[in-house]
């Protein structure tokens, strides 16, 4: 999900029909849109799928799954913590942490702390797979290679 936030912050950056601002949560928000380039935006969209597409024939999961396990692997070890910082739901989040345990690619247990907690772990399997996408032959189109480097130094100069 970074990734892809890197990307949108770089299109939307890079751009002339678009600008950003941080917000008060210190995320990244698209604040005006002088034009929309629709044909560009498909293309975009276009490009992604097929990157996903490969990407779940390579290690068998989705954008949304891979980032859950980045998200998990970041410290983010609570449904709640995982929903919030990927802007999902927690139905949906839900849904995708019983996907990944069934793959057995994380597990849940209680909180020393406060049974009433779920903390979600990375199973050896999963950190693997992690390490597969990391090094993995997927490659973006250059154009999105691109604009996540320029994002990079967008978001490192705020």
């Amino acid at each position: 999900m970074k990734h892809l936030l890197l990307l949108l912050v770089a299109i939307v950056a890079t751009s002339n029909y678009f600008y950003i601002e941080k917000n008060t949560h210190h995320r990244y928000e698209i604040k005006g849109i002088r034009m929309i380039d629709l044909c560009g935006l498909r293309k975009l969209q276009v490009d992604l799928a097929k990157v996903e597409e490969r990407m779940k024939r390579e290690v068998g999961l989705t954008f949304v799954e891979s980032s859950t396990l980045c998200s998990i692997q970041t410290g983010r070890d609570e449904p709640a913590t995982i929903a919030e910082s990927m802007e999902l739901s927690p139905s949906r989040t839900s849904r995708i942490i019983v996907a990944l345990e069934k793959k057995g690619m994380i597990m849940r247990c209680p909180s020393i702390e406060d049974r009433r907690v779920v903390k979600i772990g990375l199973t050896p399997k999963g950190k693997e797979v992690l390490e597969t996408i990391h090094n993995c032959d997927t490659c973006l189109p250059h154009y999105i290679e691109d604009a996540i480097d320029n994002a990079k130094g967008i978001i490192n100069e705020q």
